[in-house]
């Protein structure tokens, strides 16, 4: 929901005033914080009593942190002075994690999950997902302002067919998914933003229609709607539900990351740094070469889906996501069958 009404309500918001933005943030809090005491929770009976794992936490943020840092500065500075320490902090701090995650018995991030292959496989394929996602949403308004001079109000506006597609039909996809499997949504959605993202890097000064411009960002929606919630649903179902939170956290902590990345990493590779992304020329053709690398992680990760899931309906043996794991995905044989759920 957030990624379909974000852009309209921040481009009017931008048209008042750019601090503005930031002060969203607490009305959405304050709404999550109401809706959290009438949410049904996921509870881990072997979770009670455990110590929290401060160790773990501050070793996560310390490699968030600093690789954020090496990523946003580095292309400026050659990876010199502060990048190229910020870089080798990463490291350091990441080895640091998984090693103790491996060791602590309460770890903030418990890496048996990862034995889970369907598990697995969905947080690859949201990584590559959201990495294309995070590009759209970053350069796209940026190469609709800077190149095509519209108004943050205006470039907002043309991301409304992908906000109504999802809104409309977002949950019909999860439907599906029950019905036939992630394999089909996820593969198929993944090529239909590929598409989409292709499309869009003939936008530019010599092809400004609106037109032109609504109905690539509406083809990119369908794809939009097609995946985000499969993709979310397969990670959560392939886990006990007692384990759900452990895995939604993860998820979405990977989608996050992804959506960093697209931002520190994708534009410098497209040689979008410092005052280019000021420059209309500049930005026109880094913005053409974002699209197509895009392009291509999105295509990646339907080749992902296809080969990694199995198409085939939920099983209707009246199983739970947690009793029935994988077969939940595709009616695997055994309940616990991981394998039969992938590929291998």
């Amino acid at each position: 929901l957030a990624l379909a009404i974000g852009p309209p309500i921040g481009g009017l918001l931008l048209d008042i005033s750019w601090r503005v933005v930031f002060l969203i943030s607490i009305p959405v809090a304050l709404l999550a914080l109401w809706l959290s005491r009438r949410v049904p929770e996921s509870f881990d009976p072997a979770a009670r009593d455990t110590a929290i794992d401060w160790v773990g936490a501050l070793l996560l943020v310390a490699t968030l942190g600093s690789s954020s840092f090496a990523l946003i500065e580095g292309p400026n500075s050659g990876f010199v002075g502060l990048p190229l320490i910020a870089t080798v902090a990463a490291i350091a701090s990441l080895v640091a994690l998984v090693f103790h995650e491996r060791t602590h018995a309460d770890a903030i991030i418990p890496l048996d999950l990862f034995e889970n292959r369907v598990f697995t496989s969905a947080n690859v394929v949201t990584l590559l997902l959201y990495l294309s996602i995070g590009i759209v949403f970053f350069l796209l308004p940026t190469q609709l302002q800077v190149a095509l001079g519209f108004s943050p109000f205006k470039a907002s506006l043309t991301f409304l067919p992908m906000t109504g597609l999802m809104v409309l039909f977002a949950s019909h996809a999860g439907e599906f998914t029950q019905r036939h499997g992630p394999r089909l949504p996820l593969a198929g959605g993944s090529l239909l933003l590929a598409a989409a993202l292709v499309g869009m890097s003939w936008i530019g000064p010599d092809n400004s229609s609106l037109l032109f411009v609504l109905v690539v960002v509406g083809i990119y929606g369908a794809g939009l709607t097609v995946v985000v919630a499969p993709v979310t649903s397969t990670a959560l179902a392939s886990v006990s539900a007692t384990r759900s939170g452990s895995a939604s956290g993860f998820n979405n902590t990977v989608a996050r990351i992804s959506q960093l990345l697209s931002v520190a990493a994708i534009p410098p590779l497209s040689g979008l740094t410092g005052d280019a992304l000021s420059n209309a020329d500049q930005v026109d053709a880094g913005y053409r070469t974002a699209m197509l690398i895009a392009a291509g992680v999105a295509a990646f990760s339907a080749l992902v889906a296809a080969v990694v899931f199995r198409s085939g309906p939920v099983s209707d043996r009246g199983l739970s996501a947690g009793d029935c794991r994988a077969c939940v995905l595709d009616g695997a044989t055994h309940p616990n069958s991981v394998k039969d759920a992938v590929g291998g």
